[in-house]
């Protein structure tokens, strides 16, 4: 599965694009990854997300595509879970992105 993550915004507006085939990551961290970025946990995150506040803050674009799913969803940074923090830190902070 490919995962990519584009987060924009922040006070100096720039855009970050992050992109790793799951199969890189170390076991512990794929564990993690596959736990949390499922279609239905994204879509019950977009789904309860408020409009972004402030216009410093960042929003993240993610997306995944595998043989049997494509999705991706936009999620404003005070609605991300810890868990997917966490995964969002493994994808930005691996060194061997795509």
């Amino acid at each position: 599965m490919k995962i990519s993550i584009v987060r924009s915004g922040g006070f100096a507006g720039l855009v970050q694009r992050h992109e790793i085939e799951l199969e890189r990551l170390p076991h512990a961290a794929r564990s993690i990854v596959e736990k949390v970025i499922t279609p239905a946990n994204l879509n019950k995150l977009a789904s309860s997300a408020s409009p972004q506040l402030g216009a410093d803050r960042f929003t993240y674009r993610i997306s995944c595509d595998d043989e049997d799913h494509k999705f991706h969803v936009v999620l404003h940074e005070e609605t991300l879970t810890a868990e997917l923090r966490k995964v969002i830190e493994i994808i930005i902070g691996h060194p061997g992105q795509a």
